[in-house]
């Protein structure tokens, strides 16, 4: 039988992130949200990603640093992540079977 535990962890997991995320929501509509806050949560997720992202190009090389150019150029010209993410992940690919 298989180790129950990992799926527990998973379970316990998502039951505390929905809370969190329903309590944000809670708070936010209780004592309403500043323009200033308002400011910083919308800007928020942009700085986090860019602070992955940084850090995955450089330790990941030329395969992510050609994915995330391609995807960044194809976000820019046709404004769909759904195009955008895929194209992406098929340059990095494509860099990365070319070899070292």
């Amino acid at each position: 039988m298989a180790d129950p535990w990992p799926w527990l962890v998973v379970l316990a997991l998502a039951a505390l992130t929905f809370s969190m995320r329903v309590g944000g929501w809670l708070a936010a509509r209780v004592m309403g949200v500043s323009p200033l806050m308002d400011r910083v949560l919308r800007a928020a997720p942009g700085n986090l990603f860019i602070a992955v992202a940084a850090v995955a190009i450089l330790k990941g090389g030329a395969p992510i640093a050609a994915g995330s150019i391609a995807t960044v150029a194809a976000m820019h010209l046709t404004g769909r992540e759904w195009v955008a993410l895929p194209l992406g992940a098929a340059a990095a690919a494509g860099i990365g079977l070319l070899g070292p």
